[in-house]
């Protein structure tokens, strides 16, 4: 029975119907004497709750376990004779300890007046009156034992109609006991709760009386349609005590409404649907992870043990999450700068900056780590950066640089926040992101074909190699070309096939001619716009541009589908910097997990060649296995003697098996007397590593080791000269980290001045001098007092520059990091940073903010009135400021002449056919 006493006054103290269920027969038990009413426990109810029964503001009364040991085990004895007890249920008779009398409650000395309400006896003398300003307690004192345990105790001879029915004159400790108490009245009678109206005492608002009402009080003058209030007048109404608890001056018990009956309609009033705060802890954590609702509710079913069970319903769920989602949008920048103070305080190499309007609200913003930075210095030569992800609250698109490292795994080098998607904000991005690095600018970088952002790469990355996605041809066809394109189709293979695996062009123009040729889709406007834009993303003519194996921006969907799983929608700002710093510490895992098998797991094969032996010793686990692919494939071809010196002819050995317009023979020549190979199908160029032909003539030859000038050091076990930890907590960290940078920058100079006098000369000269100038200026230092080194917020800038003209920014001096363009901010300009404006609620993103993709045109036509000239762009002379229609290198085509490829149109001349169009955008 104890038991069951913490379970009712702990479930009650938060508003919950209880774990008490009394049986829907309950009353007629009442009414014909019945002392034995059934009371079913949920099986939850027997949790271990504490021991210490929490009645106001007072103090907690405890209850000693060997009062009840006696009786309980009574109880125990009896219930041997019950009957079969349904599972998931507890039956317990009532049975309160047996006793020589009833307890009695405390009631006030007061006489019942004529109106049926309390009024003070006229021996007692009225409350003491504190002084001004001074602020008398809210509550008296604990008793051993309280209002609600006493109702338990005399549940057996008691003389009321329920367990928990208010008497006038009944003292309370606190007025949260009362409302206790009343509530559970109330989930016996069948209706809800609430407080009503209170009067406090005008010098120091001391609270001297409270009304506890029916939650159908009253009328809502606002609702039109439907109201809940239907002006019931039952109440409890309460006074102060001499003594500072309260106690009942009036019970008014009668509804003018039907009461509820069963557990779920009970469950629906609100008094009865309260959440107790470790629980709405628990949802937190859930809901900042991202899980759904529903799932949120499965879940508290398990642990309540049914779905029957959870103490509240969904809608309330909804409005704890509602409020949750609130709490986190407060101050929302102010939080997001206190995120990026710690992580620039466990991490002095974190950086970030901002972009902002005249209003100082954030316009763009883009932030890296140490690590992130430490990454790029090694695997920043092929970068993505992608826009897709924009679930935010202010719905401002989301974009990452990610790279690929040594293992082959997604590396992440920075995120960015942007209101809008235009050329001027792709530029803001690309400045900050070539200073965040150190000033190095990547080889390659892969986008979609968004217009502004091919402008912004055209703008700012001079020297790097532009490529688009294939990704988005692959999402964008089962829309544009609708039943013929199946992912299990035929089509579907064979297109994959053509886009992924051809090698060069007269293979690649073969090969679309026949599928354009036996589907019919010669004259299809999407084959035709993507036909005439292949020099962006097909493989024959990106070949000598390196992408270390990323022609495709996959990899920053991927790296948005996963904080998608982890981000929920539209989540605040500092929520979604704190999601993306948990991304970073698991990718950083997924990293350490792969260095380890690649150290620890030896690679065992039969009969493995020479070659291939040395390449697995020098390459990563998983950079040893594509190699290890490339030596399977060069078993299917032979080696011949080519037309010219140091030149030979590689060629398949099953031409039959392959497709009639793929290519069987390769060209491979030998150059600086065997110290390099150079292959026509260029995938050394392109990735980084030996292609099967190449192995082929290497095998042919009796070559034991992989020549050094085809050794990639990104793609080897020693990629990374220095590794950025994962935990850092002094300057000291950086210092070595820009140590390590200058070491491996000087000696890659070093290598390249050593092979001739003239250029050692020029390297001496220039060292002599820098020399010069550091001993100068470590003199001014001296001079001055200043202490010589380097500020740990400088995190692993190296101080060096490029030929893209991007220094490094100027050491920070604020606490939060920022750098790049805001550097000269300190903590105060930080800190009057404000939010960026909530848009108002819309079906999806609006398109008219960027620039449509190529294969957008047809889906996106808008009036010539919502187009502005500084958003317009040609497809035909790639200017911005007038679109096609307007263009000056407009020319007049024929409509009846055909336009084909070189190689169609070859073929037609041969066989007389003349009737077929092809869409490769040329003239015939």
């Amino acid at each position: 029975m104890q038991s069951l006493l913490r379970d009712v006054s702990a479930e009650a103290s938060h508003g919950v119907e209880g774990f008490l269920v009394v049986n829907d027969q309950s009353d007629q038990h009442a009414q014909t004497g019945n002392d034995h009413p059934e009371v079913v426990l949920q099986s939850q109810a027997f949790a271990d709750y504490s021991s210490d029964i929490d009645v106001g503001n007072g103090e907690p009364c405890e209850i000693s376990s060997d009062d009840y040991a006696d009786d309980e085990e009574e109880m125990l004895n009896e219930d041997e004779d019950d009957d079969e007890v349904v599972p998931g249920e507890v039956t317990i008779p009532t049975t309160i300890p047996e006793q020589n009398e009833q307890i009695d409650y405390e009631i006030i000395p007061t006489a019942l007046g004529d109106c049926g309400c309390v009024s003070r006896s006229p021996g007692n003398k009225g409350r003491k009156r504190w002084p001004k300003g001074v602020l008398p307690p809210d509550c008296r004192e604990a008793r051993a034992m309280g209002t609600i345990e006493k109702a338990m105790r005399n549940s057996r001879h008691r003389t009321t109609s329920y367990i928990f029915e208010p008497v006038l004159g009944m003292v309370f400790d606190s007025r949260a006991e009362a409302y206790q108490f009343f509530n559970l009245y109330s989930w016996e009678v069948g209706f809800g709760i609430r407080f009503g109206s209170s009067a406090r005492n005008r010098v120091n608002k001391y609270r001297t009386m409270q009304e506890i009402v029916c939650e159908k009080e009253g009328f809502d003058h606002r609702c039109k349609s439907s109201s809940k209030r239907s002006h019931c007048k039952a109440m409890l109404r309460l006074h102060r005590s001499q003594d500072h608890g309260w106690y009942v001056s009036r019970h008014h018990s009668e509804h003018n409404h039907p009461l509820s009956f069963s557990c779920g309609e009970k469950r629906e009033w609100n008094s009865h649907s309260k959440i107790e705060q470790c629980v709405k802890d628990m949802i937190r954590y859930l809901r900042e992870n991202n899980v759904s609702l529903s799932r949120v509710h499965c879940f508290l079913g398990s642990m309540f043990g049914s779905m029957e069970g959870v103490p509240f319903n969904q809608k309330t769920l909804r409005a704890v999450c509602a409020q949750i989602a609130r709490d986190q949008k407060d101050d929302d920048v102010l939080k997001t700068l206190e995120v990026f103070r710690q992580m620039h305080e466990e991490d002095p190499g974190f950086q970030f900056s901002v972009a902002l309007d005249a209003d100082k609200k954030i316009q763009t913003l883009i932030w890296t780590s140490g690590r992130s930075k430490s990454q790029y210095n090694y695997f920043g030569d092929a970068v993505t950066f992608d826009t897709t992800y924009c679930t935010n609250l202010y719905k401002m698109p989301f974009g990452m640089f990610v790279g690929v490292n040594n293992h082959f795994q997604s590396v992440l080098f920075a995120g960015v926040l942007m209101r809008d998607e235009k050329t001027a904000s792709f530029e803001w991005v690309f400045k900050e992101f070539l200073l965040l690095m150190g000033g190095k600018a990547p080889i390659t970088i892969l986008t979609d074909q968004c217009k502004a952002m091919t402008a912004a790469v055209r703008n700012v990355m001079k020297d790097t190699n532009h490529l688009w996605c294939k990704w988005h041809i692959f999402k964008d066809a089962p829309e544009e070309l609708g039943p013929v394109f199946r992912w299990n189709g035929t089509f579907s293979r064979e297109f994959h096939y053509v886009i992924n695996q051809m090698l060069t062009e007269d293979e690649f123009e073969r090969a679309w001619d026949d599928l354009l040729d036996r589907y019919e889709l010669c004259e299809h406007p999407f084959m035709i716009r993507t036909y005439k834009k292949k020099k962006m993303w097909a493989k024959p003519w990106c070949k000598d541009i390196y992408c270390a194996r990323m022609a495709s921006t996959q990899r920053s969907e991927s790296a948005n589908s996963i904080l998608k799983k982890v981000i929920p929608r539209n989540c605040s700002m500092n929520r979604f910097v704190e999601q993306y710093k948990k991304m970073l510490f698991l990718r950083a895992q997924a990293e350490e997990k792969e260095e380890h098998k690649t150290k620890q797991y030896d690679y065992r094969r039969k009969r493995v060649p020479a070659i291939e032996k040395h390449a697995i010793s020098l390459y990563t686990r998983k950079a040893g296995n594509l190699f290890s692919e490339e030596v399977d494939k060069a078993a299917d071809y032979n080696v011949t003697e080519g037309l010219e010196a140091n030149e030979f002819r590689v060629v398949h050995n099953n031409e039959e098996v392959r497709k009639k317009w793929a290519r069987v023979v390769f060209t491979v020549k030998i150059e600086d007397d065997g110290a390099k190979l150079v292959c026509e199908c260029g995938l050394y160029q392109h990735f980084g590593m030996l292609c099967c032909h190449s192995i082929k003539v290497l095998i042919h030859f009796g070559a034991k080791k992989v020549p050094d000038a085809h050794i990639m050091k990104r793609w080897t076990r020693q990629a990374k000269d220095f590794e950025y930890p994962l935990e850092s907590g002094s300057g000291s960290i950086s210092n070595q980290l820009r140590k390590n940078v200058l070491a491996v920058n000087a000696l890659e100079v070093a290598q390249t001045a050593d092979k001739d006098p003239e250029y050692s000369d020029i390297l001496m000269s220039h060292l002599s001098m820098a020399k010069k100038e550091i001993q100068r200026a470590k003199d001014e230092h001296i001079k001055n007092g200043q202490i010589s080194g380097y500020s740990s917020t400088s995190g692993s800038d190296h101080g060096y520059s490029t030929d893209s003209g991007y220094e490094t920014e100027p050491l920070s001096t604020n606490r939060y990091g920022a750098s790049g363009s805001s550097a000269y901010m300190s903590d105060a300009d930080i800190l009057n940073i404000q939010a960026p404006p909530v848009p108002p609620k819309s079906s999806g993103r609006l398109r008219q903010n960027r620039f449509p993709r190529m294969f957008e045109y047809r889906r996106t036509r808008c009036s010539r009135k919502a187009r502005f000239d500084d958003e317009l762009y040609c497809d035909r002379c790639d200017v911005e400021g007038h679109d096609r229609r307007t263009c000056k290198l407009k020319v007049k085509i024929n409509k009846k002449k055909k336009i084909t490829t070189p190689v169609a149109a070859k073929r037609r001349n041969l066989t007389g056919k003349g009737k077929r169009s092809n869409p490769s955008g040329k003239a015939a």
